[in-house]
Protein backbone atom coordinates (compact mmCIF):
# COMPACT_ATOMS: atom_id res chain seq x y z
CA UNK A 1 0.00 0.00 0.00
CA UNK A 2 1.05 3.35 -0.86
CA UNK A 3 1.09 6.65 1.43
CA UNK A 4 -1.49 8.07 -0.31
CA UNK A 5 -3.68 4.69 -0.13
CA UNK A 6 -2.63 4.46 3.69
CA UNK A 7 -4.18 7.92 4.14
CA UNK A 8 -7.36 7.40 2.08
CA UNK A 9 -7.48 4.12 3.97
CA UNK A 10 -7.84 5.94 7.32
CA UNK A 11 -10.75 7.09 9.14
CA UNK A 12 -9.94 10.88 10.32
CA UNK A 13 -8.26 11.00 13.29
CA UNK A 14 -10.04 11.89 16.47
CA UNK A 15 -8.80 14.77 19.26
CA UNK A 16 -7.18 12.13 21.53
CA UNK A 17 -5.29 10.44 18.48
CA UNK A 18 -3.84 13.74 17.72
CA UNK A 19 -2.60 13.77 21.16
CA UNK A 20 -1.27 10.24 21.26
CA UNK A 21 0.38 10.89 18.08
CA UNK A 22 1.96 13.68 19.12
CA UNK A 23 2.83 12.45 22.44
CA UNK A 24 4.61 9.47 21.00
CA UNK A 25 6.55 12.24 18.32
CA UNK A 26 7.50 14.05 21.93
CA UNK A 27 8.94 10.91 23.21
CA UNK A 28 11.79 10.74 20.86
CA UNK A 29 14.35 13.36 21.44
CA UNK A 30 16.53 11.42 22.18
CA UNK A 31 18.13 10.01 25.80
CA UNK A 32 20.04 13.39 25.60
CA UNK A 33 17.58 15.16 24.25
CA UNK A 34 17.11 18.68 26.08
CA UNK A 35 13.63 19.95 27.86
CA UNK A 36 14.11 23.58 28.58
CA UNK A 37 11.69 25.44 31.23
CA UNK A 38 11.40 28.91 31.46
CA UNK A 39 8.07 29.22 32.30
CA UNK A 40 5.49 26.86 33.84
CA UNK A 41 3.51 26.75 30.95
CA UNK A 42 6.27 26.94 27.87
CA UNK A 43 8.50 23.76 27.54
CA UNK A 44 11.24 23.87 25.13
CA UNK A 45 13.36 21.34 23.77
CA UNK A 46 16.29 20.55 21.58
CA UNK A 47 16.73 16.98 20.10
CA UNK A 48 19.89 14.95 20.88
CA UNK A 49 20.79 14.75 17.39
CA UNK A 50 20.65 19.01 16.77
CA UNK A 51 22.43 19.61 19.07
CA UNK A 52 24.88 16.98 18.55
CA UNK A 53 25.58 18.22 14.85
CA UNK A 54 26.55 21.80 16.70
CA UNK A 55 30.42 22.68 16.22
CA UNK A 56 31.79 21.92 19.68
CA UNK A 57 34.73 23.33 21.84
CA UNK A 58 37.72 21.16 23.58
CA UNK A 59 37.25 21.28 27.07
CA UNK A 60 41.60 21.67 27.40
CA UNK A 61 41.32 24.63 25.52
CA UNK A 62 38.60 26.85 27.84
CA UNK A 63 40.40 29.36 30.32
CA UNK A 64 38.86 30.84 33.36
CA UNK A 65 35.03 29.45 34.71
CA UNK A 66 34.53 26.69 31.94
CA UNK A 67 37.53 25.10 32.71
CA UNK A 68 37.05 25.45 36.49
CA UNK A 69 33.54 24.17 36.34
CA UNK A 70 35.02 21.30 33.91
CA UNK A 71 37.86 19.80 36.64
CA UNK A 72 35.43 20.56 39.77
CA UNK A 73 32.79 17.87 38.23
CA UNK A 74 29.81 21.19 38.34
CA UNK A 75 26.37 19.80 37.24
CA UNK A 76 25.16 22.98 37.01
CA UNK A 77 26.25 26.54 37.26
CA UNK A 78 24.11 29.66 36.00
CA UNK A 79 26.24 31.64 34.07
CA UNK A 80 24.73 35.12 33.11
CA UNK A 81 21.91 34.26 31.06
CA UNK A 82 23.37 30.98 30.17
CA UNK A 83 23.40 27.40 32.12
CA UNK A 84 26.15 25.20 32.21
CA UNK A 85 25.17 21.76 32.62
CA UNK A 86 27.83 18.57 32.76
CA UNK A 87 26.29 15.32 31.41
CA UNK A 88 28.67 13.44 32.87
CA UNK A 89 27.68 14.07 36.05
CA UNK A 90 24.13 13.25 35.88
CA UNK A 91 24.25 9.22 36.98
CA UNK A 92 20.66 8.25 35.57
CA UNK A 93 21.48 8.96 32.07
CA UNK A 94 21.76 6.83 29.61
CA UNK A 95 24.59 6.70 26.65
CA UNK A 96 24.03 9.11 24.08
CA UNK A 97 22.68 8.46 20.52
CA UNK A 98 25.41 7.51 17.42
CA UNK A 99 26.02 10.64 15.98
CA UNK A 100 25.85 10.13 11.97
CA UNK A 101 27.06 13.34 11.25
CA UNK A 102 29.09 15.54 13.79
CA UNK A 103 29.78 18.54 13.81
CA UNK A 104 33.14 20.28 13.73
CA UNK A 105 35.56 20.70 16.71
CA UNK A 106 36.69 24.35 17.04
CA UNK A 107 39.65 25.32 18.06
CA UNK A 108 40.11 27.75 21.11
CA UNK A 109 38.06 28.92 23.74
CA UNK A 110 33.81 29.02 23.47
CA UNK A 111 32.59 32.04 22.44
CA UNK A 112 30.34 34.26 24.60
CA UNK A 113 26.97 33.39 24.13
CA UNK A 114 24.90 36.57 23.22
CA UNK A 115 21.15 35.82 24.76
CA UNK A 116 20.38 32.71 26.53
CA UNK A 117 22.11 29.55 26.00
CA UNK A 118 22.87 26.04 27.20
CA UNK A 119 26.53 25.06 27.61
CA UNK A 120 26.33 21.64 27.57
CA UNK A 121 29.58 19.65 28.55
CA UNK A 122 29.92 15.71 27.63
CA UNK A 123 33.68 14.43 27.97
CA UNK A 124 36.03 16.29 26.77
CA UNK A 125 33.29 18.39 24.59
CA UNK A 126 31.43 21.50 25.18
CA UNK A 127 28.34 22.79 22.93
CA UNK A 128 26.69 25.47 22.84
CA UNK A 129 23.04 25.11 22.21
CA UNK A 130 21.38 29.05 21.53
CA UNK A 131 18.31 29.58 22.43
CA UNK A 132 17.49 30.30 18.65
CA UNK A 133 17.74 26.32 18.37
CA UNK A 134 15.31 25.43 20.83
CA UNK A 135 11.81 24.01 19.71
CA UNK A 136 8.13 25.57 21.73
CA UNK A 137 6.25 21.46 22.69
CA UNK A 138 3.11 22.45 24.03
CA UNK A 139 2.97 21.51 27.80
CA UNK A 140 0.36 19.05 27.86
CA UNK A 141 3.13 16.58 26.52
CA UNK A 142 5.87 16.88 29.05
CA UNK A 143 4.50 14.04 31.44
CA UNK A 144 6.98 13.25 33.56
CA UNK A 145 9.15 16.75 33.21
CA UNK A 146 5.90 18.73 34.61
CA UNK A 147 5.89 16.19 37.38
CA UNK A 148 9.29 16.96 38.32
CA UNK A 149 8.47 21.12 37.23
CA UNK A 150 5.65 21.11 39.67
CA UNK A 151 8.57 19.37 42.52
CA UNK A 152 10.65 22.40 42.01
CA UNK A 153 13.62 20.24 40.62
CA UNK A 154 16.24 22.20 38.82
CA UNK A 155 17.69 19.63 36.56
CA UNK A 156 16.98 16.22 36.10
CA UNK A 157 17.97 13.00 33.90
CA UNK A 158 14.46 11.31 32.99
CA UNK A 159 14.71 8.02 31.94
CA UNK A 160 13.00 6.04 29.13
CA UNK A 161 9.89 4.65 30.66
CA UNK A 162 7.45 1.90 28.98
CA UNK A 163 4.46 3.91 29.39
CA UNK A 164 4.14 6.03 26.10
CA UNK A 165 3.68 9.28 28.39
CA UNK A 166 6.12 12.71 28.44
CA UNK A 167 9.57 12.28 27.40
CA UNK A 168 12.68 11.30 28.10
CA UNK A 169 15.18 13.71 28.41
CA UNK A 170 17.89 16.08 30.54
CA UNK A 171 15.20 18.75 32.04
CA UNK A 172 16.55 22.22 32.78
CA UNK A 173 14.48 23.87 34.56
CA UNK A 174 15.31 27.97 34.20
CA UNK A 175 12.74 28.83 36.91
CA UNK A 176 14.74 26.79 39.58
CA UNK A 177 17.83 28.44 39.17
CA UNK A 178 18.98 31.28 40.99
CA UNK A 179 18.99 34.64 39.44
CA UNK A 180 16.83 33.07 36.15
CA UNK A 181 15.29 35.82 34.19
Amino acid sequence: MTQTDTKSATSTPTKASAQSKRSSQSTDIGVRGLVIVRDPQSYEVVNEGDWRQLDYYLTEAQTGTLASLSTLHVSLARLEQSVFVDLDQLAELGAGEPVLTPGPAQKGPLPVPSGSAIILKEANKLYLVPESSWQKIPSVITGDAAVLINRKAVLAAIPKSPIASGTFCVLINFLGIDGAT
